[in-house]
């Protein structure tokens, strides 16, 4: 018992639970700038409450201890004619750490009526002339920063084309005869046939213009066959592109990276996709004697590619599914999953569905897996 009482805490000692890591904001001129929100994220991930800048400049976020990897903390405005600090990669070694004064850099802020907006137009690139509508813009560029803080100060702005393929955005113009050198992401709508872009555009004045061109995306097409060679209809397929392996250059706005479509009545898909390489997912429909299939590693270029797929042997997976009582629950949901690598061996990847069916009024359920 003597034992068990000295690992007893003592009730006086008192753990803190979150840090607080905090700062100040102030304008080109040394006054308090507010307007901005904290945040740090970790891996792209919110960790922290929001920290809104105070009249006197200041901001305070909350950041969980068991977050102990290195963060991104991000100074947001609320206006868009402001510019956005990144802080570089900063460990939390602290419960109250000081993240110092940044100092925003002077420049002319764009607002209508003060500067003219720059006008991109957005067109395909195998018939010039024709609009892209739709297509996410988002200029960025960098600021030269007086803070003394590690960091990178960025002002962006995003626009959406119109019909006609244009959009336009007040940008924050060159200086002293020199041109501000900007990074023109370009992200087509969902379901577009045109592949995201991303160049370098010099922007000295408002009022400018850019014609910017759009490539085809390249077609994954072909046919689903069963184990048997018959071709399947109504499959379901979701191609998932590997960032690390991505072709398309795609600047600070994200191309999409996820594409589905259903095979028609004779098997056939076709899909338009970013290049890179690719996770296919099949899942047949509903009742199918075909069972889901998974492919890694299929790689996408601009000259498209021809894919015939045949899914693997069926088998049949069946059970009951009870309560604690021994009673059968109806409607229950079962999935079944296949492990990607031995858990024994610190696998992190998750394990992939294999099926998922549910039980009908006596608990029993059935699902067809490949064998």
């Amino acid at each position: 018992m003597e034992a068990a009482a000295d690992l007893v805490e003592d009730p006086s000692v008192r753990h803190p639970v979150q840090r607080t890591p905090h700062g100040l904001v102030l304008n080109a001129l040394n006054y308090p700038k507010n307007g901005y929100t904290a945040r740090a994220y970790q891996s792209g991930t919110l960790v922290s409450s929001a920290g809104p800048t105070k009249d006197d400049g200041t901001y305070v976020m909350l950041v969980p201890t068991a977050v102990t990897a290195p963060l991104s903390i991000q100074l947001a405005p609320s206006s868009s004619s402001d510019p956005w600090f990144t802080f570089d990669d900063i460990t939390l070694s602290a419960p109250n750490v000081d993240l110092g004064t940044v100092t925003l850099p002077a420049f002319q802020p764009p607002e209508p009526g003060k500067v003219a907006p720059v006008v991109f137009t957005v067109q395909a690139e195998d018939a010039p002339g024709t609009p892209v509508a739709g297509a996410l813009v988002r200029a960025v560029t960098t600021m030269n920063s007086v803070s003394t803080n590690p960091g990178t100060t960025r002002f962006w702005r995003e626009v959406t084309t119109d019909a006609g393929g244009v959009a336009s955005a007040y940008l924050v113009p060159g200086a002293n005869r020199t041109a501000r050198v900007y990074e023109v992401s370009v992200v087509p709508a969902a379901g577009s046939p045109y592949a995201s872009t991303c160049n370098l555009q010099q922007i000295l004045n408002g009022g400018e213009t850019a014609t910017i061109s759009l490539p085809r995306r390249p077609l994954l097409f072909g046919f689903v066959l069963s184990a048997t060679g018959t071709r399947v209809a109504g499959v379901s397929i979701v191609a998932s592109r590997t960032a690390a392996t991505a072709t398309t250059q795609v600047c600070s706005a994200s191309a999409p990276t996820t594409f589905t479509t259903t095979t028609d009545a004779t098997g056939e898909f076709s899909l338009s996709l970013e290049e890179g390489t690719y996770q296919l997912d099949y899942d047949p429909p509903a009742g199918s004697a075909a069972p889901r299939f998974t492919e890694f590693g299929v790689p996408v270029m601009a000259s498209g590619v021809s894919h015939l797929v045949q899914l693997p042997r069926p088998g049949l997976i069946e059970g009951n599914v009870v309560d604690a009582a021994g009673v059968p629950l109806p409607n229950a949901t079962v999935r079944i999953f296949a492990p990607r690598c031995a858990i024994a061996g610190g696998c992190a990847m998750a394990p992939l569905l294999r099926a998922e069916t549910f039980t009908d009024t006596n608990g029993r359920f059935r699902a067809i897996v490949a064998n």
